[in-house]
């Protein structure tokens, strides 16, 4: 009997769509507050949602516990928070690099017939937002939106490296460096010498660190204050690329990483788009 009630609760927490019923509620809370013209009162996003004061308040002070709304301590009425600023701004980012970087993911699969990546680091994790996939029979198997490891990729190795000490730290403390080959670094004295090394030379290889039978070679990319935002990584089966070969391909996807951190207004000599020295 109680095992009953447990999941007709439960169902009742959850829309006909299968959707969870507070974060929908919460999503309909946000759009209410972004879409009014002015701050909104507690009483009018509840008015507008038909939902009680106090299920509406609570919901509000989740989302801005997140930063996502702000409460005027005077008015007491809510208003967009800047973390909505934050996100949409990376959500604008990632489609303008993706748009720049295109044609260069596609001119570097062109001269190597080897897959390309395009990345972004969320959290401690990858994500590959877009690639250019090699024509040879034998590949790799990725995806765009698939998120995996930072630690033992080309690109993700890459993205810690120009992190600020301070979210390094974080991101070191925070994620296992699960082992997934024999190759693979796994304590965080070894994987800052390895990032210090990638600083060093501008680059990083994963030599069969992630999968035993791939390598690759990865090169950040810069927007127009130089910080790092994203990576592009060659990959190839281990039998068409020797650890030789992988290195001396870096160069070359660099050239093609300092070709996008240009159409994102960094000028690798130094200087930046729309300025003069």
């Amino acid at each position: 009997m109680k095992r009953s009630s447990t999941i007709r609760n439960a169902a009742a927490r959850r829309g006909a769509d299968g959707s969870v019923q507070s974060i929908d509620r919460a999503l309909r809370l946000l759009e209410v507050v972004c879409v009014a013209d002015r701050p909104i009162s507690l009483a009018h996003v509840s008015a507008r949602v038909k939902l009680h004061k106090p299920t509406v308040h609570r919901l509000l002070q989740s989302l801005g516990q997140h930063g996502l709304i702000i409460q005027d301590p005077e008015s007491k009425a809510y208003r967009p928070g800047l973390k909505l600023f934050e996100l949409s701004n990376a959500v604008l980012r990632n489609m303008e690099l993706r748009t720049q970087a295109l044609p260069e993911l596609a001119e570097l699969n062109r001269r190597t017939n080897e897959t390309v990546h395009l990345a972004v680091l969320d959290e401690g994790d990858v994500i590959y937002i877009d690639k250019e996939e090699s024509q040879h029979t034998i590949r790799m198997f990725s995806a765009i939106g698939k998120r995996g490891p930072a630690h033992c990729t080309g690109v993700g190795k890459v993205l810690l490296a120009y992190l600020p000490t301070d979210e390094l730290q974080r991101v070191l403390s925070q994620k296992k460096l699960k082992r997934f080959t024999n190759r693979t670094i796994t304590t965080a004295a070894a994987m800052r010498r390895e990032l210090d090394l990638i600083r060093e030379r501008g680059y990083a290889i994963d030599d069969t660190e992630h999968e035993p039978e791939i390598r690759c070679a990865a090169c950040p990319i810069r927007d127009h204050s130089g910080r790092v935002v994203a990576a592009m990584s060659l990959t190839a089966p281990t039998l068409r690329m020797s650890r030789d070969r992988i290195e001396a391909m870096a160069p070359l996807v660099r050239e093609y990483a300092d070709r996008i951190s240009r159409k994102m207004g960094y000028v690798v000599d130094g200087t930046r788009r729309g300025l003069r020295r």
